[in-house]
Formats: structure tokens, sequence, C-alpha cells
């Protein structure tokens, strides 16, 4: 396919989130980390906001423990 090749985040991961969610959504979580980091440097107010929509969401998903299941 080449170097060149746009692909999102869906179309990277969305196979593998079906069959092993833990690991994909764990994968996801880290990249997500790294990215708040770097926007906390430029848009603090954005990443409270954007951390505040991601807790919402998993908090949803599971009262307690870990939201995703292994498999």
């Amino acid at each position: 396919m080449g170097g060149n090749v746009n692909a999102t985040i869906k179309d990277k991961f969305y196979g593998a989130a079906s069959t092993t969610p833990q690991k994909v959504f764990t994968e996801l979580g880290s990249g997500a980390a790294n990215c708040f980091f770097k926007l906390k440097k430029l848009s603090p107010g954005w990443v409270v906001n954007l951390e505040k929509l991601v807790l919402s969401v998993t908090d949803l998903m599971t009262p307690q423990g870990y939201p995703f299941p292994a498999v």
C-alpha cells in the first residue's frame, strides 16, 4: 500500500477492537494520553474538556472496574 496511505483510527483499530477490546482500547488510551500531553501545551482548556468527555463515556460503560472485556 505504500507509505502515503491516509488511514483513520477506525481503519487501523476497528477489527482488532472487535476481537480484543481491552488490548486495543488500552493502546488507544495511551496514545490519547500522549496527545493530551502535547495539546496541554497549546490549549489546556481543550484537554480538560476532552478528558471530561472521555471519562463521561467510559463511566457509562461499566460502573466499577475496567470498562473493556479482554475478548
